[in-house]
């Protein structure tokens, strides 16, 4: 039994001494009832979730690890693609119109569409990445995961978490980071470097639960 369980059961053991204490008579589920109601919607996820041979992870999150996500963002989606090959294009018209030496205005433009979206975009989103870390602190503190039969739970300090995996939209697979969506933004970032070799073994439960049409 759980913690949880534990708090949400001694009340209602007391309840119950008093009540008998007094002659007065009291329906053990009537009480049960009562005490599931106090517990908080987190309180509950935990309970329907927590498993305690779950795979139970410590994962750190940082700054590269963040900057992955942004980049995913920005370069895999359909937009992000067709940003690129039109970047690369701009660049390469660019060169062309340098090589034949015409340096007017358009040159100057598809020069630095060309060079924005390439180059200057992507370090100035490992920058973003780096404030983030230092000005919200939770991101750098470690959290630990539980992901069981019936979904996944995070606890970092006192603050609990959890999702089932019906809540899962879509899971992306990528070489340095998973991530698991609940939506169409919001997303779970998980450091592959720190699975401690449960890789195999994770990838399989999430899919498991997810559906294959769901990864990617």
């Amino acid at each position: 039994m759980s913690d949880i369980q534990n708090i949400a059961a001694e009340p209602a053991i007391e309840e119950l001494e008093t009540v008998a204490e007094q002659g007065m008579p009291q329906d053990t589920e009537d009480v049960c009832g009562e005490e599931e109601k106090k517990l908080t919607a987190e309180e509950k996820i935990w309970q329907e979730i927590y498993e305690e041979n779950g795979l139970k992870l410590e994962l750190k999150l940082t700054h590269m690890d963040l900057y992955s996500f942004l980049l995913y963002h920005a370069y895999c989606t359909f937009t992000g693609v067709i940003g690129i090959l039109l970047s690369v294009y701009c660049l390469v018209q660019g060169i062309i119109q340098i090589a034949n030496e015409s340096t007017d205005t358009m040159t100057a433009v598809l020069l630095f569409i060309g060079v924005w979206f390439l180059i200057v975009s992507p370090v100035s989103m490992l920058g973003k990445a780096a404030t983030q870390m230092k000005t919200n602190p939770s991101l750098s503190k470690p959290i630990t995961y539980w992901f069981t039969e019936k979904g996944m739970l995070q606890e970092q300090g006192e603050v609990r978490t959890g999702c089932k995996w019906e809540m899962i939209t879509k899971t992306v697979f990528l070489k340095n980071i998973w991530i698991l969506y609940a939506g169409k933004v919001r997303g779970t970032i998980l450091p592959v470097k720190q699975f401690d070799g449960r890789e195999a073994e994770l990838r399989a439960l999430i899919k498991a639960h997810t559906g294959k049409r769901k990864a990617r």
